[in-house]
């Protein structure tokens, strides 16, 4: 089961303080009703802070070529209504699927500019 390969495969990564669910957009969740790394985190009962927000407005990454999700603009910030210190904090970003990387990359690099003092990945596909 997914469940049980997630808690594994957090369970091989070195001490980490927080993790962190990569967001859909707000446009996704609004069709959705959820997000998918959310639930498969709580499905596996792992515990998460949604930190990020997702603020494009740009079609979904599914969508894009693999051109234009490269070239695509910062999509997250830190969350409002979720702040918390991360500063000098070791952070797991947790996305469903890795296509380019440019989503994790866009996502550490939020985190690491509010003061995260290392942020690790984990894609659950490939």
């Amino acid at each position: 089961m997914i469940s049980e390969d997630l808690i594994k495969a957090i369970g091989n990564i070195a001490t980490i303080d927080m993790i962190v669910p990569i967001p859909v957009s707000k446009k996704s969740f609004q069709i959705r009703g959820f997000n998918q790394t959310g639930i498969m985190l709580k499905t596996a009962r792992i515990p998460y802070t949604n930190l990020l927000e997702n603020t494009t407005t740009e079609k979904n990454q599914s969508k894009k070529t693999r051109q234009e999700r490269l070239q695509s603009i910062q999509p997250f910030r830190i969350a409002d209504q979720n702040k918390v210190s991360i500063k000098g904090k070791r952070v797991l970003v947790i996305d469903d699927v890795y296509t380019t990387g440019r989503t994790m990359i866009y996502a550490m690099e939020c985190l690491i500019s509010e003061g995260a003092r290392n942020v690790q990945s984990l894609s659950v596909f490939r």
